[in-house]
């Protein structure tokens, strides 16, 4: 990989994840780029600078340098890889439907894993690597939900019986946590309140997806479930299928010392909600056992591992943007 410097223009309306000055990865990113926000008054050489633009992005601030043959990434490093096809073009506004489909010679920057990354270092800087637990195990689970989905219906559906045993929460069916946040996701994501965990004895987390649209990524694991591992809980997972199986790749400790994790592969959404579900009736309220707690911190010190997320960035971030612009002609 050169070591020259790189310069990445950014729109900060549109706010790219990865390079808009004040995100949570913005000072790693900027060892190794020059960040600088487009000034439509400026010229600039197409050989120095690379477009950074946003894959939800209303301003075609970026088409005419890209049309002189600037090269452009497209930031997808929040989401899953099919989300381009679904967000780049908005195809019922007619505003937009000129620079649809990509750009064959832009580079769509995916991002395995990244919410480890991106949540790793928000916590960091909030402090909450430095949390220690005080658990009251006044109720079974807590259990965050914001956004209707269908699988998170179905749990709260087929949890029922146990939801005086839980600590939850369904925004958009107007059922709130007392002291809970509501706002844009910049507000809720980040939100953390550590009584919740420390009232719970674990987290059943509703992830973004349990369907994936296509099978050859790895299952998206969001700020929902590293929350739960940032907080020290145990936790399980209405995700997409082999979510746990993923974590172990990654270097994290699951849980099925307490309860059973078969539902990892599942493959209908009821009936792994159901095992879920299950494993709940079956939880009993005690304090948590050696084993358990050894993968805690386990969890907790592989989260916060600062050389692992140094060199993860590194490698799919840093490297495939160097390759990009060093391929492109």
């Amino acid at each position: 990989m050169t070591t020259k410097k790189i310069k990445l223009l950014f729109n900060r309306q549109e706010n790219a994840e990865t390079t808009c000055p004040g995100s949570t990865l913005t000072e790693l990113i900027q060892q190794y780029f020059d960040l600088e926000e487009y000034d439509p008054t400026k010229s600039y050489n197409r050989a120095e600078c690379v477009l950074m633009v946003r894959l939800v992005n209303k301003d075609l601030w970026w088409q005419p340098l890209q049309q002189q043959g600037f090269k452009m990434i497209i930031d997808n490093s929040h989401e899953v890889p099919e989300a381009v096809t679904q967000f780049w073009v908005p195809v019922t506004d007619p505003r937009y439907l000129e620079h649809k489909p990509v750009p064959e010679s832009a580079f769509v920057l995916n991002v395995p894993d990244y919410c480890w990354y991106l949540e790793s270092a928000r916590r960091w800087k909030s402090g909450h690597h430095l949390y220690s637990p005080r658990p009251q195990y006044k109720y079974k689970a807590l259990l965050t939900m914001n956004r209707e989905k269908p699988h998170r219906t179905e749990l709260l559906t087929q949890l029922n019986s146990e939801l005086d045993q839980c600590l939850w929460s369904y925004v958009q069916q107007g059922h709130l946590i007392p002291n809970d946040v509501i706002g844009p996701p910049e507000i809720w994501e980040r939100y953390i309140n550590t009584d919740w965990y420390d009232q719970c004895c674990f987290s059943i987390v509703a992830e973004s997806m349990a369907e994936p649209f296509v099978a050859d990524r790895v299952p998206l694991i969001s700020e929902k479930t590293w929350k739960a591992v940032s907080m020290q809980h145990p936790f399980m997972v209405v995700g997409e299928l082999g979510t746990l199986e993923h974590m172990h790749r990654l270097g994290f400790e699951t849980f099925e010392n307490i309860w059973d994790e078969s539902y990892d592969h599942t493959q209908d959404i009821k009936q792994r909600v159901a095992q879920v579900v299950a494993n709940v009736v079956q939880y009993t309220k005690e304090p948590l056992d050696q084993l358990t707690l050894q993968k805690i911190q386990h969890n907790h010190a592989r989260f916060y591992d600062q050389t692992a997320i140094t060199q993860a960035v590194v490698k799919h971030i840093i490297n495939p943007i160097y390759e990009y612009v060093s391929t492109q002609t």
